[in-house]
């Protein structure tokens, strides 16, 4: 990564509530590792008022959740955010996404020029959603080391 590149990693999920919480699993394995300076990671467990200040300020930003579209668990995929038209249609495909999608709906007027130029989804199909006990299925614990090697392609940081 050449000069200066502000990169936040942002884990979402409930670490009570199973698969749920795939984007604290994911986000705890990153912190394990040497990443480049620039890069932080942060853990959104609940939503809040200040999500904005957790979204405005990175050049670019990472968002890791759950999705639940039915296909096999353990599948993932990474969206790229454009638009505010397309960020709607991206984050409604991440458990935690309508947590998220004011904050871009209100894009400049909330963040100024301080609104990521880049966002990209890293988003995992889970098991269940219902389970609440602390832990991650089988196939979910099985992909998270994939889901965080691409993670660390993303930010061009691959061991």
């Amino acid at each position: 990564m050449a000069g200066y590149f502000m990169v936040r990693i942002l884990g979402c999920g409930n670490l009570l509530a199973y698969d749920e919480g795939l984007g604290i699993h994911a986000v705890r394995e990153l912190k394990k590792l040497k990443l480049p300076s620039g890069v932080s990671i942060m853990e959104l467990r609940r939503p809040g008022l200040l999500l904005h200040e957790l979204i405005c300020g990175p050049h670019k930003l990472i968002i890791i959740d759950a999705m639940a579209s039915g296909r096999p668990a353990g599948y993932f995929e990474r969206f790229c955010l454009a638009g505010e038209n397309e960020a709607r249609a991206v984050l409604a495909k991440a458990i935690h996404g309508f947590n998220l999608l004011p904050v871009f709906e209100r894009g400049s007027r909330i963040c100024g020029d301080r609104l990521p130029k880049e966002v990209v989804l890293f988003a995992m199909e889970v098991t269940e959603r219902s389970t609440f006990r602390v832990g991650l299925s089988a196939p979910v614990r099985e992909a998270l080391p994939l889901l965080v090697n691409s993670v660390l392609a993303e930010i061009g940081a691959i061991p």
